[in-house]
This record gives C-alpha cells, structure tokens and sequence, in this order.
C-alpha cells in the first residue's frame, strides 16, 4: 500500500553567498516517517533542513507540502504549517521567560492557528510532561536551568504540540543518555500518530536505529535514497564520505632513503596488493608481505634486482615483461599467469622525496579468487533478480485469483438460467494472466543460452514491465512508453535480452523517489531498433558516467546489489552486435538508449 507522501521537493537549488550549497536536491517525506539526512561535513543536510523550514529561500525549484505548491517557505509559515527545527547550533531559549513561556513561545504561532488558548496549552503540557516522566518545574525561569537542561526543554517545545513535520539537526549531542531516551519515546508515538521527521545525525549507529529511509547527500548532490532495512554500516560509509588523502609530511631535505623505506615496509605489509620498489639500475628496495605470498618467493635474499624475480616467476612473460621495464615508462599488463595464479601487473615511476635516484612499483594484483567469485555471481545476480520479482508474484496471482473465484461462484448461481460465456471468457483471461507471469519467470530463470530466434522487441520490453510490475507498483511509479513502431524484430536470445531489459529497467526503479516517472521509447533509426529508458532519479554523476558498465562497479546503497547488472546487460547487447551507452539529458534525467540491428543474424 503506497504511503501519503506530506512533503515533495524538486530540482531544489540553494546558494552561500557564491558557493552552491544545493545542487538540484529531490526529496520526498512520507506521513508518518523518519527519515535520515546523512553524508559528510558539508554536504547539504542542514541547507536542506534550512530549505524545508524556511529558514534560508530557495533558489529555484519546487516545493510541495500536502500536495499544494509553495511559492516561499519563511519560519512564520513553516510553523504555522506544523513545520517545526531544532537547530544544532541555536537555543531558542529566553533566559528571562519561565520554562512554560517559553515553550508556549515556541508554539505561538502554531497555537494560534489552531485556536489554542493559553490555559488550555498549560494544561496539555502538564499532561505531557507526566506522560513522559520530564521532572521539570515549569514554573521556572529558564535562567536557572543549565545549558544542557535549556536544549533539553528547547527539543520537548517542538515535540508537545503534535507537529507535522519535526527536523532535528545532530540533537544527540547535546543530551545526556536519559533525556534521549525520553526523546525517542516521544518520536515513537508521535509517529505512530502521523508526524513526520526529518533526523541528521553523523551518527551510523542512530541514523540505522531511527530512520525508516535514509538519504545521502553528497557536495550537495543527492547520491542515493534507500530503506533503511537494505543498508548496512560499509555501503552507507562507501557512499557518504570521500577519501581523502594528504601528501607525506616528508620533506626532501629532512628524509632519509632507509627511514623512507622502513616506513614504506611498515606500511605496505598490511596490504592485499603486492608491491615491489626497485630503483633505476633495477636493484630490489622494498618486497612486501602480499608480494612474497603472491610470487611463492622463499628468500628475498636470493634475489637482487627485479629482472632475476620476473624471469623466475613469469617466465612466459619475462621477455616482454622485462623490455617494458627497462624501458623506463609506465605499463599495465592484465592478465599473466603464475603458479596457477592469474595476475594484473602494473609498474608506475614514484617520486620518494630524494634528491638522487628515481624509483619504480610494481604493483601485483591476484586476480584468481575475484575471477571465481565473478563467475559464481554472474548466476547468482540473475537467481537473486528472480527472488526478487518472485515477491512481487505473490502479490500478483491474488488478484487474478480473486477474480476466478468470484466468477466462478457467479456461474454457480447463474447456471440454470443462461450460459454464462462472458464469465468464462473473463476467467479465461485471468487464467492466461496468471499464465504469463508464471511462464515468465519460467523462461527468465534459464541459465542456459539458447539459439537466436525472431523476437518483437516492444513484446520482450513489455515482459520485462510485467516481471517488475510489483515493485513499480510499490513505488507508485509512471511509466511512459512510446513505441514508435511495434513491428520491431530482431534475432536474439530472448531469455537474455529480456534480463537485459530488466537490469536497466530495475535501475531506474531503484534510482527514482516514489512517484517518480520512467520514460521508454522504441523506435528503427537507420538499420537500427533504438531502445531508450530515461527515469527522473538521481542521476549518474559525470566521473561514474564512465564507469558505470564495470563489473563490480555500484553506486546503489543496498546490501543486495553485486555490480554486475549492468556490466552483464552490456556484455548481452554487444554479443547480439549492438551497443548501449548512458548519459544525462538536458533536463538532468538519466537516459540509457540500446541499439540492436534489426531483423539481422548474429550468430
């Protein structure tokens, strides 16, 4: 059942004097939901909150609360609206007000907009209070209480009028344990009762506990928005904070080679590729731990230079190998075999802040168990695409068995009276339906290729709409297609191409907020059947552009997502003589497009 969404906004654009802080955000907020802003220092989550409560305007985009647009959030409004904050860094606290004044303050506007008078609030927040066990004295002044006990009656202020929308913006770090506790009883039955909250924290543990879906923001981009219950702590940390790394502090002047390779030594041991640094007259410096596994070498001491290494170990190779070395110039070679091993070798100049010598790393990769692994997951991907829609199933053979069983209680009534052929042509084509879903998953679940044969592309295009079509469902998603020509044919492997079709189509499901659109079109351009699937999610960012058909290569949150859709869609296309490429459209949609030969033998 698809959840009321309260709050939407589009293509949200915010600006810092001349720094954009916002870069076209897409948000969305169900009733009844937290819902987590996580990422980096900077990354736009208070911006975005700021937005939302109207604490700072928009620069463009649109903003819809309850499905009516709003031309100008301010505070007054946001308020007035049920849309209320709770600032990290500001108490809205008046010293010199007693603790009930001020959180009558608080609500003032909210209070008056819903008629409230002030003796009515006094005795609803003294119930409030004795629910929730806060033993304050409402009576005092706020000056006499702490810093922290002041934060503390800051945040109940916002909770005690049944708020519409709460944001907190890292409010845990400013309460002692107990008094999060009460926090999070009140959220819990606020919740329950349809307010909605907005919940920043840098804290994984919290945001995992708290928040029902989590978006991550990242240079004020949204990179992803996903349940809560398909991330764990590694992808949630992988997607949210980039690396970054400074340069050694290890001047020219003050280093010294045998301190430089010692630290290197001490450093390099902990890791999983192997590296050998040897310098321009091609003498051994530093062997690492994964080197001496990786190449079977029993004694560093039997070798002084990384020609004797690579003529023994890679002999195959060595002459090729070894020419590229004393070349002098970078060289990667991909695969090399030893001992069993599959091997990528790279070798690159470094430069290690010595005045004398230049050095060279080879680098070592041990390819064999990421090889095995791939193969186990290329099936594994198209068994789990299968679970996956097999949840869906569930939900769609009801229907259809619904319907037969009320038509077959009509024909039991209706018997004696006239034949009832239109009843039995209805359940005829509910049969055929459940037919079709079935048959479906049947033939997409063959892991054996089968010979190519003539197949209308809009037809498998079609089949792999109605495998998905729970979670379209789920998400409450439009999808517009726009067949130009319905004739299209071409030769192909239908199991194949249609898990090529789900593989996009699913990542676009993936990629869209709910009520999100996705656009596909068939059309013959030139010799060619032109397949293009265009959503409005979040986007691929132009350095994943590149990157986004490699194997193993995801930027999705979810624990289930291997990396490998979209690189076996590839390898499908070209193996049937075509192409396919992704690219952002002027209106910053994402767009694959397909291109087949049409009605062409392939083999």
């Amino acid at each position: 059942m698809n959840r009321r969404i309260i709050l939407q906004l589009e293509d949200i654009h915010a600006r810092y004097t001349n720094i954009d802080a916002l870069n076209g955000i897409d948000f969305n907020l169900f009733e009844g939901e937290v819902h987590g802003l996580y990422g980096e220092h900077g990354a736009g989550k208070s911006t975005l909150a700021k937005v939302i409560s109207g604490a700072i305007s928009r620069v463009s985009g649109n903003y819809y609360l309850e499905g009516k647009k709003n031309e100008k959030m301010t505070i007054r409004n946001a308020i007035k609206n049920g849309i209320i904050m709770v600032y990290q860094d500001t108490l809205n606290i008046t010293p010199h007000m007693t603790v009930r004044d001020n959180i009558f303050m608080r609500n003032f506007y909210q209070v008056n907009y819903f008629g409230k008078k002030y003796t009515e609030f006094d005795k609803k927040l003294s119930s409030f209070f004795q629910k929730y066990s806060i033993a304050f004295d409402t009576s005092k002044y706020a000056s006499t209480l702490s810093i922290q006990e002041q934060y503390f009656i800051d945040v109940i202020s916002v909770l005690v009028n049944t708020p519409k929308i709460v944001i907190f913006d890292e409010i845990s770090n400013r309460l002692q344990h107990d008094e999060f506790q009460i926090i999070s009883r009140i959220m819990l039955d606020l919740k329950k009762s349809g307010t909605s909250f907005i919940f920043i924290t840098h804290n994984m543990d919290e945001i995992l506990a708290f928040s029902d879906r989590i978006t991550i923001l990242r240079n004020g981009l949204r990179i992803a928005t996903e349940k809560t219950d398909d991330l764990d702590k590694s992808k949630l940390f992988q997607l949210s904070f980039s690396a970054v790394y400074k340069q050694s502090t290890l001047t020219k002047s003050n280093a010294t080679e045998s301190f430089i390779f010692e630290t290197l030594q001490n450093v390099t041991n902990h890791l999983s590729e192997g590296l050998i640094i040897f310098d321009e007259n091609f003498s051994l410096k530093l062997i690492n731990f994964s080197a001496i596994e990786i190449f079977g070498i029993n004694d560093t001491f039997g070798y002084n230079n990384i020609l004797s290494i690579i003529k023994e170990k890679l002999p195959e190779y060595s002459d090729s190998i070894i020419e590229k070395i004393l070349n002098r110039n970078p060289f990667e070679v991909h695969e090399v075999f030893s001992n069993a091993k599959r091997l990528s070798i790279r070798c690159i100049p470094i430069d290690l802040f010595t005045q004398n010598s230049t050095y060279f790393c080879l680098i070592v990769e041990d390819l064999t168990m990421k090889f095995q692994i791939q193969g186990y997951l290329l099936d594994a991907e198209k068994m789990t695409s299968v679970a996956e829609i097999a949840a869906g199933i569930a939900h769609e053979i009801n229907n259809p068995l619904f319907i037969i069983k009320n038509y077959i209680e009509l024909i039991a009534i209706n018997l004696h009276d006239r034949e009832p052929l239109s009843y039995i042509e209805k359940i005829n084509n509910e049969i055929t339906r459940i037919m079709r879903i079935c048959s479906g998953v049947l033939s997409f679940s063959k892991i054996k290729k089968t010979e190519k044969i003539s197949a209308n592309v809009c037809d498998l295009v079609d089949e792999a709409l109605l495998l998905l079509d729970y979670q379209i469902k789920s998400k409450d998603i439009k999808v517009i297609k726009t067949y130009f020509d319905s004739d299209l044919n071409l030769l192909c492997d239908e199991t194949a191409l249609t898990l090529c079709f789900v593989n996009i189509i699913k990542n676009s499901v993936e990629a869209v907020l709910d009520k999100g659109q996705i656009e596909i079109s068939v059309a013959l351009v030139g010799g060619n059947v032109a397949i293009e699937i265009t959503d409005n999610g979040y986007g691929i960012s132009p350095e994943n552009l590149e990157k986004i058909f490699s194997p193993f290569f995801s930027t999705k949150v979810g624990k289930k997502n291997a990396g490998i859709g979209l690189s076996i869609s590839k390898n499908i296309i070209e193996s049937l003589n075509g192409s396919i490429d992704a690219f952002m459209t002027s209106d910053s949609k994402t767009c694959f497009r397909i291109l087949l030969p049409a009605e062409r033998c392939l083999g």
